[in-house]
């Protein structure tokens, strides 16, 4: 019996995940937006899209436990390059220009806006400039990012920080308000998703698909050494943004 059960899961799995990955392409067929080649959309993913909203090729949300929310208000722009990931409960609100680059992970509840929405004080501005995601950052659990803000490329975002000001390209920041802890050695040609495969998303589609079902099944990607600082980004550790001279690279 309990063999019978395991070899139902074994093809029921397969199976409900492919039906999930066709209504995810059908709702971004009919979502207003410009989507590249072969884009992966699975879960709760709800598209608002009433101006100019770009998705470059594969892009790949997996909204397994919470929803996805994309919000492109009337006259704003979303240009998204190629090969960005996006996890449960990531929130992006454009009221006006927010650009995102290629190779971009943004973990669970992390979130973008480009719009105070409200003054902070008589006068004040709400609009400071496009907010800009360079490529192959990689924004951590509950990051936020704020209105205006640039991160450079090759960055990473500590868990639970609010980016305020722009950081620098290669560099770990985290906090609230984020600040730079250190400087990374990015080689040149690699990327935090592809490896020394930077800007390859050539192969097979079934391949791909596989790499999405371990990721399906293990959304958390990275988790910090217990009580080193970590460089975590798809993981529920905590960072304040105090300086450490011990840090861990993420696990995956």
């Amino acid at each position: 019996m309990r063999n019978g059960r395991l070899l139902i899961m074994r093809i029921w799995d397969p199976l409900t995940f492919a039906v999930r990955i066709c209504l995810g392409y059908l709702r971004s067929q009919i979502s207003g937006a410009a989507f590249g080649r072969f884009p992966v959309i699975a879960g709760q993913v709800r598209f608002h899209i009433r101006g100019k909203a770009m998705f470059g090729e594969r892009l790949m949300v997996l909204a397994n436990s919470w929803r996805v929310s994309i919000e492109v208000a009337r006259d704003a722009t979303l240009k998204v390059g190629d090969g960005v990931f996006m996890n449960s409960g990531v929130s992006i609100e454009v009221w006006h220009d927010v650009r995102i680059g290629n190779n971009v992970l943004m973990a669970p509840f992390s979130s973008v806006i480009d719009d105070n929405r409200h003054e902070l004080e008589p006068g004040a501005p709400r609009y400071k400039g496009p907010t800009v995601i360079g490529d192959d950052v990689w924004l951590g659990r509950n990051v936020v990012i704020l209105p205006g803000v640039t991160v450079g490329s090759g960055s990473v975002i500590g868990a639970n920080s609010v980016v305020a000001r722009d950081i620098p390209r290669n560099s770990f920041a985290a906090g609230s308000p984020a600040c730079v802890i250190r400087e990374l050695d990015i080689p040149e040609g690699w990327s935090r998703r592809y490896g020394y495969r930077a800007g390859r998303t050539t192969g097979s589609l079934w391949s791909m698909l596989g790499r999405i079902r371990s990721i399906n099944s293990d959304p958390d990607i990275g988790f910090p050494e217990s009580g080193q600082t970590a460089i975590p980004v798809i993981g529920d550790a905590q960072v304040t943004g105090a300086r450490h001279q011990d840090t861990a690279e993420p696990r995956v």
